[in-house]
């Protein structure tokens, strides 16, 4: 018999995964998974281990970049999603089971919020820190290009990434990507992010000292949905997909020529709905590895 609290708690887990259940394709997630994912209480900053469906394989949870870190997990895993606006655990598996089935591999789930509890300071804080920062480095390299004499103080992205950073340490999820980005897995192939996922990893991407010293080394493969951003030059394998319907992906876009318009297609990725993106099938068709 459940007591008065599990009912609370069960009430809350039900309203949080409500988004997930609209915008992700929580379908590839099977009783047990989702069962797991609530008892796991991951919060925003944990990282969940996902497999392909055909292997078989249980989820691992850990709360932190360090846990996963120190993990076997670490040593394996070819490819890291971030899901989108307000997503909690749920919304974060489902896009990694995307990407799992895709490219039959593990995937390293960023969870980037809490589900609809927190979805108005989840928008708020992508839209206007990340996308905010995002359009101010955007803006600061065109004017770098149209002005080349002015003094590097002037226009330096460099001063902008650091105090962006400084803020961004209060904030999990952002912390668990950077770290992802700056540390990179030794078998990570290919980032993909969804919606405010996108500025996230943008976000990393542009900050990251890794990328900035690094030479010849290959580095992984970027994919969005939802939000067509400003990825550094130095990655070259960079796909970027917005549905021809979709206005939230349009407003959380800087719009570069370099990207694919998906037909008949909105912001989510929840096959069950009309006009939603296929991940895998865009994957598998678009992206090889």
């Amino acid at each position: 018999m459940l007591t008065p609290i599990d009912f609370i708690k069960n009430f809350a887990y039900a309203r949080n995964t409500s988004l997930d259940n609209f915008f992700y394709d929580t379908s590839k997630l099977n009783f047990i998974e989702k069962l797991m994912i609530q008892q796991s209480n991951i919060n925003e900053g944990g990282v969940i281990v996902v497999s392909p469906t055909a292997h078989n394989e249980p989820l691992s949870f850990y709360r932190n970049i360090q846990e996963f870190k120190n993990s076997n997990d670490y040593e394996k895993i070819e490819a890291v999603s971030v899901s989108g606006v307000g997503s909690s655990g749920l919304g974060a598996a489902a896009l990694a089971r995307n990407v799992a089935n895709a490219y039959s591999t593990k995937v390293a789930a960023v969870v980037s919020g809490y589900g609809v509890s927190d979805v108005v300071s989840e928008a708020l804080g992508g839209w206007f820190f990340f996308g905010g920062t995002e359009r101010l480095l955007h803006q600061v390299k065109n004017t770098a290009r149209l002005f080349p004499s002015l003094k590097p103080e002037i226009v330096s992205e460099d001063a902008i990434a650091e105090s962006a950073i400084k803020s961004a340490k209060f904030i999990p999820d952002e912390q668990t990507l950077y770290q992802l980005v700056e540390n990179p897995p030794p078998k990570l192939k290919i980032f993909v992010g969804h919606s405010k996922g996108c500025l996230l990893l943008n976000f990393a991407l542009n900050n990251s000292t890794h990328t900035k010293n690094i030479k010849n080394e290959k580095l992984p493969t970027v994919v969005t949905f939802g939000a067509v951003i400003d990825i550094p030059e130095i990655y070259k394998r960079v796909f970027q997909f917005v549905g021809d319907c979709d206005l939230l992906g349009q407003v959380n876009s800087i719009m570069v020529d370099k990207k694919t318009v998906l037909k008949n297609s909105s912001h989510w990725l929840n096959t069950q709905i009309p006009l939603a993106v296929n991940a895998e099938e865009v994957l598998t068709s678009y992206v090889k590895l």
